[in-house]
């Protein structure tokens, strides 16, 4: 798409107009998602807020869940009803309702009869230009594409995604966003909820489980021997839902880590990310073959 453009160098007028709508769509979307994360306790609450090195976007979401603490989850409700402007919003849906949030997106629940959908709003793109926007959505959806053909061989585990540019439920205001289908059913991590015993017990007694797991597992070696992998230290980044009795693993998220760089700009999260595969590895030594 071809948008047209005047100059590539924005007055310095329009950089602060910009930046300023960037940081009020930001703040709103943190206010807006702060009671859909864990109940926190208030001290733990209060610290962010007087934690020098707190982010503006961690201090406004802890503000907020201390106010919602304060007035039984009222302020919660009126901000979610004062928030959403669907006016402009491009996809059908009877009811829009903010869902989670992560460190990089916020999910809205699409409901339409008993039809259901994810969106995902990538919050770096909130209220950015079109075409700045554009660019993100194309950089999560090459992520995709290489997850989808990383995992292609492993039955239903890379959630179908859309890309887009929208008019968001947040004020309307345009973003990029991620549209999935619904994983319906109760969520869990299988590094973080289970140990190696309970792990390997729990794939054993599910077969097709066990089955995804060891594809899962032979890719993501295959795929650190060549400097890149999926982000595997996010809680439910390899999600596991389990629904009407069944297990199945499932990725919905398109975060990429590039080793090297990883090494050299975040050394604690590289262990992070040695800490998961290690428990990727000891659960699956103790395996059965396949078949």
């Amino acid at each position: 798409m071809a948008l047209a453009t005047r100059s590539s160098r924005r007055p310095s007028g329009s950089r602060r107009l910009l930046a300023g709508s960037v940081w009020l769509c930001t703040s709103l979307d943190a206010l807006l998602t702060a009671p859909l994360g864990p109940r926190q306790r208030a001290a733990a609450l209060a610290a962010v807020l007087l934690r020098p090195r707190s982010s503006n976007y961690r201090r406004l979401s802890a503000l907020s869940s201390l106010l919602d603490r304060l007035t039984f989850g009222r302020l919660s409700r009126r901000l979610s009803s004062s928030l959403l402007d669907l006016r402009h919003f491009p996809l059908r849906a009877q009811r829009v309702t903010p869902l989670a949030h992560g460190t990089g997106s916020t999910v809205f629940l699409l409901e339409t009869g008993t039809n259901r959908a994810v969106l995902k709003v990538l919050r770096r793109s909130l209220c950015r230009p079109a075409r700045e926007a554009m660019q993100i959505a194309a950089q999560f959806q090459q992520q995709h594409e290489r997850l989808r053909q990383c995992y292609a061989g492993v039955d239903r585990l890379v959630v179908p995604s859309a890309f887009l540019v929208l008019h968001s439920p947040l004020m309307g205001a345009a973003a990029a966003g991620i549209v999935q289908p619904y994983v319906p059913g109760t969520k869990h991590d299988i590094f973080l909820d289970y140990t190696v015993d309970e792990a390997v017990e729990l794939l054993c007694h599910h077969p097709a489980l066990r089955e995804q797991w060891l594809g899962f597992s032979r890719r993501f070696l295959e795929s650190m021997q060549t400097g890149t992998c999926f982000d595997l230290v996010g809680r439910e980044n390899l999600m596991l839902a389990e629904h009407e009795g069944r297990m199945t693993l499932k990725i919905a998220d398109n975060g990429m880590f590039d080793l090297p760089t990883l090494e050299a700009r975040s050394p604690a999260r590289l262990a992070r990310l040695h800490a998961k595969v290690e428990r990727l590895k000891q659960i699956t030594a103790q395996l059965p073959a396949r078949g």
